[in-house]
């Protein structure tokens, strides 16, 4: 869901220079977590477990043989869910309460040297070259300096004209880097996945 509430305090101070204010909302971390890569394909791979196991229950209950196989195959199911829950809702609650009330209004500016982070009294400066990569979502704009940090910028309180301009400097400053897909934490959900489906086979070998 796209938010239209108007950003705070937004302004372009020149053809340099974007700077932009609002105050952080629950809704603006979790969408930008769900938009990362990792959480889609958790999600697809979760719903097409899901799926499959599904439809091997249908195909042994139309069948009308080993009840005890359905009940297996049940538990499984509820593994499955509970493993490949999207954690996003839950990570993005953690990250905002675990924010000081002054650290949840963020002003940003971005110009040709880099990005200047101020939240309270405290400022952060950023130069383009620690960007790893840039990633345009829905409702969001997530600058990664590496995979596990990144600085959330909601769509909403960007003007048109705000928007395209740091794209532009996006375009201009930002060089991706190609960093290795299999996380620690994709590596545990497969071992997970591939552990919960031997243990199924096994059962399934030993009951036949």
């Amino acid at each position: 869901m796209v938010l239209v509430c108007p950003a705070m305090d937004t302004s372009l101070a020149d053809s340099q220079t974007i700077t932009v204010a609002f105050d952080f909302q629950l809704s603006d971390i979790e969408q930008g977590l769900a938009s990362l890569p990792r959480a889609r394909w958790a999600r697809i791979a979760g719903w097409s477990s899901i799926l499959v196991v599904a439809a091997l229950i249908a195909w042994r209950l139309r069948e009308g043989r080993d009840p005890g196989y359905v009940i297996l195959l049940g538990v499984f199911l509820m593994v499955v869910l509970f493993v490949g829950r999207d954690p996003s809702k839950r990570i993005a609650k953690r990250v905002y309460e675990g924010l000081p009330p002054e650290a949840r209004h963020v002003e940003l500016s971005f110009n040709q040297q880099g990005i200047v982070l101020t939240t309270g009294t405290e400022s952060t400066e950023t130069p383009w070259t620690r960007l790893s990569h840039v990633l345009d979502s829905r409702s969001s704009i997530l600058l990664f300096e590496s995979r596990s940090n990144a600085q959330i910028v909601p769509k909403r309180a960007l003007t048109p004209e705000q928007y395209s301009a740091l794209r532009a400097l996006v375009r201009q400053h930002v060089v991706r880097r190609n960093e290795p897909w299999l996380t620690p934490q994709i590596a545990l959900r497969i071992a997970i996945y591939a552990v919960l489906f031997g243990a199924f086979w096994f059962f399934y070998q030993h009951r036949h």
